[in-house]
């Protein structure tokens, strides 16, 4: 419910869309009346990186949620698709100190009322199709593209990174120059590496991560 405390106006229910996300309430310009508004300039960063200009901002008016929960404030004045009434993170803050009411999962309360939320589709939502050839679609992309380990991803894979003949050009233009500097740190480095205990599974338990190693003691060093 929005009110101008005057009196002048007569009162306006509107859809409230509540974004915590957003700082400062804006209202849609043709909810209230053309002398409810005054010229403003504002400039926000949006979601996208883009940028909004507010060019309105109301006179003082009254945003009531339940009967005798209201607060008194200017907002801004912008259209948004398919909202009257973007509740920002300033009018709420206004409401639970004054009301201290609380957003549930499902709605707004307070005291001993509540006021349900309305979901909003989602812009891609899937229509059209019904549950079963949906089903299909989800059991096809797992088929082809999930793996549960590494050898069951091999042998989904047709055309895996390390074959890929673009792949190996990529790594060798311009490669760094190979010294002597280079071939004695490989050797120190196979030196250091035998005084090292050889890596192991230490139990057959509960392990945190699944692997295709065998269960059994094992070592290796690559180069």
């Amino acid at each position: 419910m929005i009110l101008d405390p005057s009196g002048q106006e007569d009162p306006v229910r509107a859809i409230a869309f509540i974004d915590t996300g957003a700082h400062t309430t804006i209202i849609n310009p043709k909810i209230l009346s053309p002398s409810m508004w005054l010229p403003h300039q504002q400039e926000f960063r949006v979601a996208n990186s883009g940028s909004l200009t507010i060019k309105l901002k109301s006179k003082p008016i009254r945003i009531e949620l339940f009967p005798g929960c209201h607060i008194t404030t200017e907002v801004l004045g912008s259209t948004a698709p398919g909202k009257d009434l973007i509740l920002g993170w300033d009018s709420y803050y206004a409401f639970k100190k004054k009301f201290d009411i609380f957003i549930e999962p499902h709605g707004l309360k307070w005291k001993s009322l509540f006021k349900a939320f309305t979901s909003i589709p989602r812009l891609f939502a899937i229509e059209g199709l019904i549950p079963q050839e949906f089903t299909k679609i989800k059991e096809k992309l797992t088929e082809i593209s999930c793996a549960d380990s590494h050898t069951e991803f091999l042998q989904k894979c047709n055309n895996p990174l390390w074959l890929n003949s673009e792949f190996f050009k990529m790594l060798t233009k311009n490669p760094p120059q190979w010294t002597n500097r280079q071939t004695e740190a490989i050797r120190s480095l196979k030196t250091e590496v035998q005084k090292l205990p050889p890596l192991k599974i230490p139990s057959t338990g509960t392990r945190i991560l699944q692997t295709d190693a065998s269960d059994k003691y094992w070592g290796a060093i690559l180069f």
